[in-house]
């Protein structure tokens, strides 16, 4: 059964779905300045269509359509009544989920949004039974400038490149600009049996992905005013960089691990730093006490596994191909045992004020190691092209704690 209010994906605002806007389409109409886009984009006010509401029609009718009041012409573009972007059209329909990206700079978590998205679209839907594909033209948009055409580029043999950095929504102090998501229509088809006959049904979710610069999880009082994201979340994935723990870096080459990061080891907050404040933040926005633990699903991903490939024990499981997407889900036991095995690390790397907070503050945990390259970057930030390695791990599992795909 639909629900009968929406949650904007842009600014979390929660709305009756008939009290909705629409804008008009027709560019013939005359535009004038759009405040609330501009307020949410950070931007002076640009001239767009007229957005207004719609008052006829009773409260049981779907609204799809409306009637500019200026022009008169026929629209069905649905905006946010407060941020006034435009809303998919079969999003509004759909069951929503959030997952949001936390991590310092550099751990990983652009690449990985990146490269999950393309395996999404191309493998990792198709292995659970359904279909992936960008809910509007913004998102498509928006991936193809921010990173398909870095890291899949289609000249030749023409190497990747790495992802730019994420650009903050700070500046001097003041945000200029809000983390738009990256929407993406998930399509599964499900089958259940009933007392007389096995039935098949399509099931469609619409998936918001946010991804945030590192620097905007460096001080509390930022990500209190950036957390909107966060204590909306269905899943968090939570990136560890293993360039940054003192143990590894001091078993690596000084040029593998200068190719693995972009910035300056020591010039961000520790996982441990960036898990405390999640978890103050959380507590104070969703109004939890000190003595429950959150509930929200965390995968903890320890990222550029292909740069610590050879401090595996040669038996690692993390060396194996997943066996997730050959079962059509998430499979129960792999799931426990890379978890131990992420655990020992962990453990052997020192993160033991880490595990502590992490298990003390949260009910619902799994670890988990991945590439999202394959390999390293050379002193020019050349990849070749992107052999990902275990990236469905965490997602499947989020995906799984949803009831979005089958716990094995």
């Amino acid at each position: 059964m639909q629900k009968s209010t929406y949650l904007c994906p842009y600014c979390f605002t929660e709305h009756k779905r008939k009290t909705l806007y629409f804008r008009c389409r027709n560019k013939r109409c005359k535009p004038r300045p759009d405040k609330e886009l501009a307020a949410y984009n950070g931007k002076a006010p640009e001239l767009r269509q007229i957005c207004f509401p719609v008052t006829r029609g009773s409260r049981f009718s779907k609204l799809e359509q409306a009637n500019c009041p200026e022009c008169k012409e026929t629209t069905s573009t649905l905006v946010c009544p407060n941020c006034h972007n435009t809303l998919p059209s079969h999003g509004r329909r759909n069951k929503q989920m959030v997952l949001s990206m936390v991590g310092a700079m550099d751990a990983g978590k652009s690449s990985y949004m990146a490269v999950l998205i393309r395996e999404l679209k191309r493998h990792i839907a198709l292995g659970i039974h359904g279909a992936a594909s960008f809910m509007d033209e913004s998102s498509a948009r928006d991936y193809e400038e921010r990173f398909l055409r870095y890291l899949y580029p289609w000249i030749g043999t023409e190497p990747s490149m790495r992802i730019p950095k994420t650009r903050s929504c700070l500046y001097k102090g003041n945000i200029i600009s809000a983390n738009r998501p990256i929407l993406v229509n998930l399509k599964l088809n499900k089958e259940y049996e009933t007392i007389f006959r096995r039935r098949m049904e399509t099931m469609n979710y619409a998936l918001a992905l946010y991804d945030a610069a590192g620097e905007d999880f460096e001080e509390e009082g930022i990500m209190f005013t950036l957390s909107s994201n966060l204590i909306h979340s269905d899943g968090i994935l939570f990136f560890i960089d293993p360039m940054k723990i003192p143990y590894v870096r001091n078993l690596l080459d000084k040029e593998l691990i200068q190719g693995a990061a972009t910035s300056k080891l020591w010039s961000s907050s520790s996982a441990d730093d960036i898990l405390l404040r999640m978890e103050k933040l959380l507590r104070s926005k969703l109004g939890i006490p000190e003595q429950e633990k959150i509930k929200v699903p965390i995968a903890v991903v320890v990222t550029k596994l292909d740069a610590i490939w050879n401090l595996l024990p040669a038996a690692s499981l993390l060396r194996k191909e997943s066996m997730h997407l050959k079962e059509g889900g998430f499979v129960r036991q792999e799931g426990a045992e890379i978890q131990e095995e992420v655990l020992a690390l962990l453990y052997e790397w020192g993160e033991i004020e880490f595990l502590s907070h992490l298990y003390a503050d949260f009910t619902n945990v799994k670890l988990f190691a991945v590439s999202s390259f394959g390999n390293n970057p050379d002193q020019y930030g050349r990849l070749q092209h992107p052999k990902p390695v275990r990236v469905e791990d965490p997602f499947l599992w989020l995906l799984s704690e949803n009831n979005v795909v089958d716990l094995i």
